[in-house]
């Protein structure tokens, strides 16, 4: 490992652990493989740009090179992660995490920023290294006082062991910043990706009363009303309603929403500023005109004090006069860093750029209390770990219709992959955010316009996320069966999948999910643009001779060594419960929603009877099925009977 402390004149020093040198005096400290660097300056006029360290790659990791690849979990919350060919990119920047592993010996390798508390911080590759670079923005250092770097993790895996490391990382990001992934999950419905900007209060009364129509039994919790429900556009900076959209005010809205037993939830941009706006001339001595991040927008001076005081008094509003609980913050990271060619971050006056954007963050959370549930979107992913309930982890579902920009098909992949690679931080970091649930067979002039296969496709990456369920379509305008694919994934398992093979090429096509050691959800997923055979061998997933369930159509299909998909429709998949059998009686799955019922139902067995609990709500139709091992009386009607085992019918 090498320290270096860079100067802005281009200078650079290699520093050496409890040392002192030039002025400054560094420490290094390591503790189940999280490292903690601390910068004191020892005289007064110390200015440095930059701190870095840097590791080498293990030799035996880079053997053979071309079988090395890398996992990029990217900067931000709304991104695309990827894996690479490390040949193919031995120089690049990869922003908070990496994870190598070369596919011929099986190597694994784990570099990670942990926190994000003061210091804008990235992971460069550089030939056969890796740097952390820790920016101190030119800042005079006071002497004296100790300055933490953010913490970073380096951590060697077990031959394929990569799921390991990416647990153990999540782990650690947890411990470090107190993370909250807590409260419901999220489910129900979100504005955008149904009417983007175009809102009004009587749309939002019907899609809550949408929700309680045809999703009751799924126990939705929420309506959330995104973009186009304040005056002034997307910065407006303060945050009034639109009278002309909403009559009767954001509070009867929010009254509505509740009296119907569903939380209300806001978005906001909170910490931009729109010099179009028509609130610009009254806020802009809270913001920082001469910087221009886009075309017209500006960041308000996160640091200032008469600015924290203007977040207090909108977020005490949105609580106490709306009746929010839920806000989707989002454009975080649009804040602090140029979109526009002009630099690579913003410097603040009152303190470091993470810094200041932090304590801004924590503001909010400190006003609207413990209890309110903080969507962190578009976003430095680690930026609100220890602030915010959950965090957005894929693109938006839809961009919008613009030859420019990729396919609606194509984005869909996007997403899917990146909220399985990113599913290590579910229930740890945050509450997993994978974008809304978009069915609609019909292009409303954005571009979407998903068939049959597609549709079940995005509904089974939803349900395997075990993320937020937050329909964004007119759930009275979809068909029947479109709508039962929403309907299906509720209530939610809250138990996220991973890919079956992280570096899988060119993408993971198998997920699995975990329920316990004899309980598993299996997703395939084919993107190919043809028809084709799908198979699995399930000792892949310890699931040998499983039973078999088909969650689509909700069908037992027996004990299987493998699972055998026949023309496989193009861009579609497929997702099988897996069930070891118990050596008694016991309930094995329902066909009330795509979990095959195992987070409604359970079962006891006692005394020679079976006794299923059903939910005190809700799913009276259901057929429920049991497993009776050799030698005890099944009751019910008898579906299938193989090796031993006897599966009924509403036993």
């Amino acid at each position: 490992m090498t320290i270096r402390i860079l100067y802005p004149n281009g200078a650079a020093v290699t520093l050496t652990p409890d040392t002192p040198q030039n002025g400054v005096a560094v420490t290094h400290s390591v503790d189940t493989n999280i490292h903690t660097i601390t910068l004191t300056a020892l005289e007064s006029g110390i200015c440095p740009e930059a701190l870095e360290v840097t590791f080498p790659l293990p030799e035996d990791l880079l053997d053979p090179v071309e079988k090395l690849y890398c996992y990029d979990d990217t900067a931000h919350t709304n991104d695309v992660s990827e894996v690479f060919a490390y040949a193919e990119c031995p120089r690049c920047e990869i922003a908070q995490l990496a994870v190598f592993k070369n596919l011929a010996s099986g190597h694994t390798l784990l570099f990670g920023l942990c926190t994000m508390h003061r210091f804008w911080s990235a992971i460069f590759l550089r030939d056969h290294t890796v740097t952390f670079r820790f920016e101190l923005e030119g800042r005079e250092l006071t002497v004296g006082e100790a300055y933490v770097m953010e913490r970073i993790m380096v951590a060697e895996g077990t031959p394929n062991g990569e799921n390991a490391l990416l647990e153990a990382y999540a782990d650690g990001v947890a411990a470090l910043n107190n993370c909250i992934p807590t409260g419901d999950l999220p489910v129900g419905w979100c504005s955008w990706s149904c009417f983007y900007s175009d809102v009004d209060e009587d749309k939002i009364r019907t899609a809550a009363d949408t929700q309680v129509m045809y999703a009751s039994e799924g126990r939705p919790n929420l309506v959330q009303i995104d973009d186009g429900w304040q005056r002034s556009g997307s910065f407006c900076g303060e945050w009034v309603t639109d009278e002309k959209k909403f009559p009767a005010g954001m509070a009867a809205t929010s009254q509505y929403v509740r009296e119907l037993g569903l939380t209300f939830g806001l978005w906001l941009a909170p910490l931009l500023l729109d010099d179009q706006s028509e609130y610009y001339e009254e806020l802009k001595h809270l913001a920082m005109p001469e910087v221009t991040l886009g075309d017209h927008y500006h960041p308000f001076n996160l640091g200032d004090p008469a600015y924290h005081e203007h977040l207090r008094k909108t977020f005490r509003r949105m609580v106490d006069e709306f009746g929010a609980t839920y806000f989707k913050l989002d454009f975080l990271a649009a804040a602090v860093r140029y979109f526009n060619g002009r630099g690579r971050f913003v410097k603040f006056p009152d303190g470091y750029c993470i810094e200041v954007q932090r304590k801004a963050l924590q503001v909010i959370r400190e006003t609207v209390g413990d209890e309110v549930f903080l969507l962190s979107c578009g976003a430095q992913t680690l930026l609100g770990a220890g602030i915010f309930n959950g965090a957005r982890m894929s693109c938006d579902i839809i961009w919008g219709k613009n030859k420019a920009h990729p396919t609606y098909w194509q984005i869909m992949q996007n997403c899917l992959h990146t909220v399985g690679w990113r599913y290590f931080y579910h229930r740890k970091v945050y509450v997993n955010d994978p974008d809304g649930l978009v069915l609609r067979d019909w292009d409303r002039g954005d571009g979407f316009n998903c068939t049959w296969s597609e549709a079940e496709l995005w509904t089974v990456a939803i349900a395997m996320s075990g993320g937020s369920v937050l329909s964004n379509d007119e759930l009275e305008k979809l068909s029947d069966p479109r709508r039962a694919l929403y309907t299906s994934c509720l209530p939610p398992l809250d138990i996220p999948c991973r890919p079956v093979d992280i570096f899988e090429r060119p993408v993971p096509t198998a997920y699995i999910l975990e329920v316990d050691e004899n309980t598993k959800f299996l997703a395939l997923y084919h993107f190919g643009d043809t028809m084709t055979d799908l198979d699995f061998d399930l000792d892949r997933v310890g699931m040998k001779g499983a039973l078999v369930a088909d969650c689509l159509s909700r069908k037992f299909l027996g004990f299987k060594d493998s699972v055998h998909i026949e023309n496989a429709n193009p861009h579609s998949a497929a997702m099988f419960l897996l069930r070891k059998p118990a050596d008694k009686p016991a309930f094995v799955g329902a066909d009330a929603n795509i979990y095959m019922g195992i987070n409604l139902f359970s079962s006891v067995y006692e005394e020679g009877k079976l006794t299923v609990t059903r939910p005190e709500e809700g799913f009276e139709e259901a057929k429920v099925y049991a497993l009776w091992p050799e030698g005890y009386a099944p009751a019910g009607k008898v579906i299938l009977q193989e090796k031993g085992y006897t599966l009924t019918e509403n036993p």
